[in-house]
């Protein structure tokens, strides 16, 4: 999948949405070893969310990258960060089954940093 991945972001253009790169992978045969059903899928469900999503900004900084002639080795390790946070933001989260409880309230921020309170020791002295 990574290959797949540098082929789809290589083919990418800046402005060009999940379904004009799939038209433009199916008609150029830029997966060859894909079915045009395994493309679709491939760009509509997997790369589209992780690195067009946000104003492209991940495709936009992995093709950057990819220009640089970063070794694939580096960017298997972003792309796995992509795909953390794709799911962190929409499935996972979204996916969660109701408590019936509110959520915690937002950590106090002091200069930009988060801050979490932590409980503090209790001796007894019996």
């Amino acid at each position: 999948m990574p290959s797949e991945t540098i082929l789809l972001l290589k083919a990418w253009q800046e402005g060009m949405s999940a379904v004009e790169l799939k038209r433009h992978v199916i008609a150029n045969g830029l997966l060859p070893k894909a079915t045009n059903y395994r493309t679709s899928d491939l760009v509509s469900r997997v790369f589209a969310p992780r690195y067009l999503s946000s104003g492209a900004t991940a495709a936009k900084n992995l093709k950057y990258l990819l220009a640089l002639s970063v070794p694939a080795d580096r960017l298997l390790q972003l792309f796995l960060i992509y795909t953390r946070r794709g799911r962190t933001s929409s499935s996972a989260i979204s996916s969660r089954p109701s408590t019936g409880r509110s959520p915690p309230p937002p950590a106090a921020t002091r200069s930009g940093f988060t801050t979490i309170a932590s409980p503090t020791k209790r001796c007894s002295s019996a």
